[in-house]
């Protein structure tokens, strides 16, 4: 990087890079284990975990370290501002100019009581706010939030249904993330697959660790959020066997198709949400056995229970009733949305328990039921609350 307004986006961790002049923007999504210099201009330097020597050099600059100072931060000259998220193991200088620090993992008693070394390690910095909301200096350098990166938390839980020991669970991969790498994730048990992807690690209860967290150098928006995927995979000791299991963090859950072969997909009795995509209506099999309650169920029957909805964007959504009594307060509810048209001269192969039925939209009585909302004085919220197949419980929020 040299003269001029650069930004360079590193997806894992950074040994020596130097910005040179100009306003620049630097974005480390894991471990800044090198010297940075940024030089001369108004700079951004955005780590996710932890940094070693920073050299800010000239102009109003602006750097955030998503966990560890282990080295020497030297913001040089000009009205700086830096964030520190977890502890100052190392010296930071603001140098000259107005400078404002975030000390996010200390209260303004650890600072009073020198803890970690804090009134040795810091120094030059005119205004300091502290992770309790007490400040040293003005209050009102921090009022605009200078912090330009995000922190979202993920929680993530897994377990396996099958409790004979047959089974094993995979680490869990978060998916989905923007293609403009402005998106890491960090914490313990984190690692970068250099694909877009992250695997994160599952403790001895089947959760991650909590300080995992993904870190956004911009404010994400709702479809991006939900475009955020986790996903896990049981496999069969014997046989090798494998099922996969994905949500977002509204847990609605997503099963994928193949192109080369026939799909068999398994609606579990705990997924009140899924959306099938690639869903081949000729070859594919939708298994309906653990969201029907009465068996058996043949054709005729099965109007009572399902209630197809030609969406208007080349999607179709099948609502299923448990009981097929009509009465969403009664039985269980199910929502699947497929992602193909289903005409009403189109079989749809539906499996439930040993019954094969070729079933058209046709035969199916268009109702007019409630289903999984709950309808408000400002409209309807849609409620998704799906577990994962094969799983007894997962959960995956995050928030901001």
């Amino acid at each position: 990087m040299e003269g001029g307004n650069d930004q360079l986006d590193i997806r894992g961790e950074a040994d020596y890079i130097n910005a040179g002049s100009g306003n620049d923007q630097v974005h480390i999504g894991d471990d800044a284990t090198g010297t940075i210099e940024l030089g001369a201009g108004d700079d951004e330097l955005n780590i996710g975990d932890d940094s070693d020597y920073i050299n800010a050099g000239e102009g109003n600059d602006r750097v955030y370290i998503g966990d560890e100072v282990k080295g020497t931060i030297d913001m040089g000259s000009g009205n700086d501002y830096l964030f520190v998220g977890g502890r100052l193991n190392g010296y930071i200088y603001g140098q000259s100019g107005t400078d404002s620090l975030v000390l996010d993992h200390y209260s303004l008693a650890d600072y009073q009581n020198n803890v970690d070394g804090l009134r040795w390690k810091v120094n030059g910095f005119e205004n300091i706010l502290f992770g309790d909301g007490e400040v040293i200096g003005d209050s009102s350098a921090f009022a605009s939030g200078e912090a330009t990166s995000y922190h979202y938390a993920l929680d993530v839980s897994a377990s396996l249904t099958d409790q004979d020991g047959s089974e094993t669970l995979s680490d869990v991969t978060i998916n989905g993330l923007p293609a403009d790498n402005s998106v890491s994730l960090q914490g313990t048990g984190v690692f970068d697959n250099g694909d877009g992807t992250y695997r994160i690690e599952l403790q001895e209860d089947g959760s991650i660790a909590d300080d995992v967290t993904m870190v956004s150098s911009r404010e994400l928006t709702e479809p991006e959020l939900s475009d955020v995927h986790a996903a896990v995979t049981a496999t069969e000791t014997v046989g090798g066997d494998t099922a996969t299991t994905e949500v977002n963090e509204d847990e609605v859950h997503f099963l994928y198709g193949d192109d080369n072969e026939a799909e068999h997909f398994v609606i579990n009795d705990e997924a009140q949400s899924v959306e099938i995509e690639n869903f081949d209506i000729e070859h594919d099999t939708l298994d309906l056995s653990e969201v029907i309650d009465d068996t058996p169920v043949d054709a005729d029957d099965l109007s009572n229970y399902l209630n197809m909805i030609d969406n208007g964007d080349g999607t179709t959504t099948v609502n299923i009733d448990s009981d097929g009594d009509g009465d969403s307060s009664t039985g269980e509810q199910t929502q699947v949305v497929l992602d193909t048209y289903v005409d009403t001269n189109t079989d749809l192969n539906i499996q439930i328990d040993d019954q094969n039925i070729d079933y058209q939209m046709s035969d199916i009585r268009h109702r007019q039921v409630p289903f999984l909302f709950e309808c408000q004085e400002l409209g309807c919220q849609q409620k998704l609350n799906s577990l994962f197949h094969f799983f007894d419980n997962m959960i995956f929020h995050k928030t901001a």
